[in-house]
Formats: C-alpha cells, structure tokens, sequence
C-alpha cells in the first residue's frame, strides 16, 4: 500500500468513528456528530479531515448533501491487514507477517 493512502491518527479514529457509528445508527454521521464524537472544536477541522481522507481514497461522500460520508470498504479492509501485518512484525512474528501478506494479495484478486 502506497503511504498516501495509509491514514493518520487522527484520519484512523476518524475512520474507526464513522464505521461504527454506521453500523449502530445505519446512517453516515454529520461533520457535527463526527466533532461532538472525537471532541473536536470545529466543524471545518472535520471538514479538513474528510476532504484529506476522500482524497487519498479512504473515503467517498456527495459534496452538498448531508450524510453521505462512507469507508470505502476495502480499502478500510486493506488499512486493517497493514496495521495487523505491522503489529506481527513489531512482535518478531514474520512468519504470520507474511500469511497475512499473501491472505491480503488472494483477496485483492477475488
């Protein structure tokens, strides 16, 4: 994966905060639940994040209409076998680094 599409921290809780306020409400949070959320102070910080996330492909939404925001699901799925892939490495597992590795390329492919 291209380190332009590997998000940040704060794009990651970001993320995170989306995906499961989806899955509870079923509907896409406002720029305004997403700051209430996570605690930020702006709306326009927000606005930054997603439109920097859209971006580098993390994200889709329809500019001008409300609750449109969604992951793009594998690329979320993708961010997950990196940061699982850099957590086995941290831990000396290369073996299970490189599994992962190859499960990640057969999924790409189906």
């Amino acid at each position: 994966m291209a380190d332009t599409m590997k998000p940040t921290k704060k794009q990651r809780a970001i993320l995170d905060f989306i995906e499961q306020f989806l899955a509870e409400n079923k509907i896409s949070p406002t720029y305004r639940e997403i700051m209430d959320g996570l605690g930020y102070h702006s709306v326009a910080t927000v606005a930054e994040h997603i439109d920097n996330m859209v971006a580098k492909g993390l994200l889709n939404k329809t500019n001008f209409q409300a609750r449109t925001i969604e992951s793009t699901s594998n690329m979320k799925m993708e961010v997950d076998f990196e940061t699982e892939i850099e957590k086995q490495i941290e831990l000396g597992n290369e073996e299970q680094a490189k599994i992962l590795r190859e499960a990640w390329k057969i999924l790409k492919k189906a």
